[in-house]
């Protein structure tokens, strides 16, 4: 089992409902991942829609995190149902209510879970409408995150330019936006591969953002595979988080290269190479 530094935490699905480690275990069960993570010194398991999960998963997957000693990574902020409606843009009384409501709900389930971050996704209302937007989401997120503080948790907002119609197209955008509302349980999930696909440079948005970052998201570019196998460098990234003393959560939010077993297990192996390189450039900073 490689000895992490970094608190690693693999997905139960994402983009599709299948688990990062799926061909590996051949079971979407969530103490069986639970399991495996703790077995390879991870330090969490992240399920982003146990919002919208029946009762019964939900009990499961606590329960498989208290027994593997594991954190709950992030959790959306909203049902799977609501996350592209532009709720967090909007003024409408009955919207706010909606918002908030679900705020409040997903807070509590995290606090329950002992999850730290709930990622926000912003939709726009209509291009022609910017102004009104980034108003309304600077409103919007200050109540609800009265809201969030309430039950230990953040919002985190996840500038995203693979969905239609995002609000930020920049993730300078959300991070201006972040520091006008200036509200400690507003932050940003430092996403490798999403701010890669808006601005380029990730090791200057790792300087950038340091200050409102709550979680580190990795995935390599292009296509959001694994860590090593495209043309980010994680080397430098990871040195950054060492170097810091980040003790969170680093969230494995990636597809594969190829599918199959063999390159899931690879990838484990990979990113223990990395991390490694990575400490010794940490140690010579």
């Amino acid at each position: 089992m490689p000895d992490f530094i970094l608190r690693y935490a693999p997905h139960m699905g994402y983009i599709s409902p299948h688990p990062l480690f799926a061909s590996t275990l051949g079971t979407s069960d969530c103490r069986e991942h639970a399991r495996f993570a703790a077995e390879q010194g991870f330090g969490g398991l992240f399920h982003p829609f146990i919002v919208s999960a029946p009762t019964d998963e939900v009990r499961r997957f606590k329960a498989a995190l208290t027994e593997f000693g594991l954190e709950a990574g992030t959790i959306s902020s909203l049902p799977v149902t609501e996350v592209l409606k532009p709720l967090w843009v909007s003024a409408a009384s009955q919207d706010r209510l909606d918002l908030l409501n679900h705020v409040q709900a997903t807070s509590r389930l995290a606090r329950d879970l002992g999850c730290r971050v709930l990622a926000v996704l912003v939709p726009e209302s209509s291009a022609d409408q910017r102004t009104a937007d980034l108003a309304n989401v600077r409103e919007n997120l200050k109540m609800a995150a009265d809201l969030a503080a309430r039950n230990d948790t953040v919002l985190g907002i996840e500038p995203i330019i693979a969905l239609p119609n995002m609000l930020f197209q920049s993730a300078y955008d959300a991070a201006d936006i972040i520091r006008q509302v200036n509200h400690p349980s507003v932050r940003l999930i430092f996403d490798t591969g999403h701010i890669t696909q808006m601005d380029g440079s990730v090791i200057q948005a790792l300087e950038d953002f340091e200050d409102i970052a709550c979680v580190y998201q990795l995935a390599d570019m292009p296509n959001r595979v694994e860590p090593g196998r495209g043309s980010l460098d994680f080397p430098v990234i990871l040195s950054h988080l060492i170097k810091s003393g980040y003790s969170g959560l680093v969230e494995l939010e990636h597809g594969w290269s190829e599918e199959g077993a063999a390159t899931e297990a690879k990838g484990i192996a990979l990113l223990a190479r990395i991390e490694a390189d990575a400490a010794k450039l940490a140690a010579s900073l």
